[in-house]
């Protein structure tokens, strides 16, 4: 079995654990969602993976079927004694050889493959994102309560037309809907955040050395000079 034949294998399996990690982020969020709208997006997304996860079991499946583990007789007897000099030198190698066939063999069986990384995933990844998630879950939950109508509604006229590939190909398992909602809110406070900055600055002059807050005496030269936070900020 040649070397390239062993990085195939590794590549593959590598985008399967991968897709089978964004199955289960997408499950759980199908499981917490609450809007008709959304559960339609995230199965939309879980059955885009299912296809794709599909794909590369057959790919394993074409890489896998030139790989024998038996070892071919010779044909001259009067060879053997000459052979088995040559084999008992390689030994080491080829039984390292047919140790990592045998380990990867083992790993493209994608049902066993399936059951036992789920459960090592969650066991192992659990405690470590659960804070994460926490505040994540919190900032989509927000944003989707203020914008997701408005959200759904973009979408419907065909703007963000390569969002759900774009996040599929990002493995952010955030469903299209809840991922522009964030986007709108994030723009919303960062204008509102914005706004209070140009009237503060509008009024009062700040200094760094020495640290001192005076006001502002001509406003209108002060408005031409800091205007732009309010396009930059947001943007």
């Amino acid at each position: 079995m040649s070397k390239d034949m062993f990085l195939d294998l590794k590549k593959n399996i590598f985008k399967e654990k991968k897709i089978l990690k964004e199955l289960v982020n997408l499950s759980e969020n199908l499981e917490k969602s609450e809007d008709g709208k959304e559960t339609e997006s995230v199965n939309s997304q879980i059955n885009l993976l299912k296809d794709s996860l599909k794909k590369e079991n057959e790919n394993l499946g074409k890489l896998t079927e030139g790989i024998s583990l038996i070892k071919p007789v010779g044909f001259k007897k009067e060879k053997e004694s000459v052979k088995n000099k040559i084999n008992s030198k390689k030994a080491p190698e080829k039984k390292e050889e047919k140790e990592n066939i045998a380990y990867y063999l083992k790993k493209i069986k994608i049902s066993d493959l399936e059951k036992d990384f789920l459960k090592r995933l969650r066991k192992k990844e659990r405690k470590k994102v659960e804070k994460k998630r926490r505040k994540t879950n919190f900032y989509v939950q927000t944003a989707s309560r203020f914008f997701s109508s408005y959200s759904r509604d973009i979408l419907s006229k065909g703007f963000f037309k390569t969002i759900r590939t774009d996040l599929m190909k990002a493995s952010i398992s955030v469903p299209p809907t809840s991922y522009v909602s964030m986007i709108i809110f994030t723009t919303v406070l960062s204008l509102i955040f914005s706004i209070f900055l140009f009237l503060f600055l509008l009024f009062f002059n700040v200094s760094l050395f020495p640290p001192s807050i005076g006001t502002v005496v001509n406003i209108g030269g002060k408005f031409l000079s800091i205007f732009w936070i309010l396009i930059v900020i947001p943007v």
